[in-house]
C-alpha cells in the first residue's frame, strides 16, 4: 500500500503560520497594555508624592506662587491621566479583538489536523484490512497449492 500522504498539509502549514503570526501581535499588544498600565501607575504615583510634598510644604506656610505651580501641576497629570486612560481601554479593545482573532486561526487549524488524524486513522484501518486479505490470499493459495499437491 502506498505511503500516506495528507493533501491539505500545506494549507495546514498555512494556518499554523498565521497562529504564530497573531500569537505574536497578541504577545506585542499585552506588552502595549502593560507599559500603558505602568504609565497610569507612574501617574498616580507622581500625584501621591506631590500632594505628600505640598502637605508637608504647607505646614512650612506655603506662598501662593507654589500654590498655583503645584495645581497647575495636579491639571496636567490628570488630563495625562485621562488621556492615557482612554488609550488603554482602546489597547484593552484591540487586546480583544486580537484574541478573538488568534482564537478564530487555532480553532481553524485544529480543524485541519483534526481532518488529518481521522484521515490517517482511516488510512492504517484500510492498510490493516489490506493486509489481511492479502495475508488471507497468501494463505489460501497455499492451502490449494498443498491440496492440489497431496493428489
Amino acid at each position: 500500500m502506498k505511503k500516506f500522504k495528507y493533501r491539505f498539509e500545506p494549507l495546514l502549514k498555512v494556518k499554523s503560520e498565521i497562529e504564530k503570526q497573531r500569537q505574536r501581535e497578541l504577545a506585542l499588544t499585552k506588552q502595549k497594555v502593560i507599559g500603558q498600565t505602568q504609565k497610569i501607575q507612574q501617574i498616580d504615583k507622581n500625584f501621591s508624592n506631590s500632594l505628600n510634598k505640598q502637605q508637608q510644604e504647607q505646614v512650612n506656610k506655603i506662598c501662593v506662587a507654589e500654590m498655583l505651580v503645584y495645581g497647575r501641576y495636579y491639571v496636567r497629570l490628570k488630563k495625562e491621566n485621562i488621556s492615557n486612560n482612554e488609550m488603554l481601554r482602546a489597547l484593552n479593545v484591540e487586546l480583544e479583538k486580537k484574541r478573538k482573532s488568534l482564537v478564530e486561526s487555532t480553532t481553524e487549524k485544529k480543524k485541519y489536523e483534526k481532518l488529518k488524524e481521522n484521515l490517517l486513522i482511516r488510512y492504517k484501518s484500510d492498510s490493516v484490512k489490506a493486509e489481511t486479505k492479502d495475508n488471507d490470499e497468501v494463505a489460501s493459495n497455499n492451502y490449494s497449492f498443498k491440496g492440489s499437491s497431496l493428489k
